[in-house]
C-alpha cells in the first residue's frame, strides 16, 4: 500500500460556515403570471395568444414557463419573466371578453383561470390585503 503525499497531521479541519445561507425568494417585478389561451403545442413549445387569435398568436418554448396544473378548456395560466413576455408581445394587461358565442362552461373556464393569475400575480409582487375595519389605524 501506498503512503499518502500528505499527512493528514498537515490538512487543516473544515471551519464551519460564519453566516447560514440565505434563503431565496422570488424578486417582485421580474416575473408575471397571465391567461394564455392555447392553440398549439408541440413536445418543447407551445403556440398561445392573449387575446384569442390565432393568427396574433407566438411560439414559446416550456422551458420559459411555469405552467399552473389544472384543466381550463383552452385557457392556460402561466408565469414568466416579464423581459421575455415583453419581447413575445404578450400582455398581463390584456384580457378576453366573453363573445355571445361562448358557452357557459368556457366562460366558467375563463373566469377560473383569470381569477387564479390575479391571485398568483398578487402573490408575485408581495401584495397583501389592507385589514378589514377596524384596521392597524383604527384609533390614530
Amino acid at each position: 500500500m501506498r503512503k499518502p503525499s500528505i499527512s493528514q497531521d498537515n490538512v487543516a479541519p473544515a471551519r464551519p460556515a460564519s453566516f447560514p445561507r440565505r434563503a431565496l425568494a422570488p424578486i417582485p417585478g421580474n416575473l408575471t403570471c397571465m391567461v394564455l389561451v392555447k392553440h398549439d403545442s408541440t413536445e418543447k413549445a407551445l403556440y398561445v395568444s392573449d387575446d384569442g387569435d390565432p393568427t396574433h398568436g407566438v411560439w414559446i418554448p416550456k422551458s420559459w414557463l411555469i405552467i399552473e396544473p389544472g384543466e381550463r378548456d383552452v385557457f392556460i395560466v402561466v408565469s414568466m419573466l416579464k423581459i421575455s413576455a415583453q419581447r413575445k408581445r404578450l400582455s398581463e394587461n390584456r384580457y378576453l371578453k366573453p363573445n355571445d358565442d361562448w358557452s357557459a362552461e368556457k366562460i366558467a373556464a375563463y373566469e377560473e383561470a383569470f381569477m387564479l393569475a390575479c391571485r398568483k400575480r398578487n402573490r408575485l409582487r408581495n401584495h397583501q390585503q389592507p385589514l378589514p375595519f377596524p384596521g392597524r389605524n383604527a384609533f390614530a
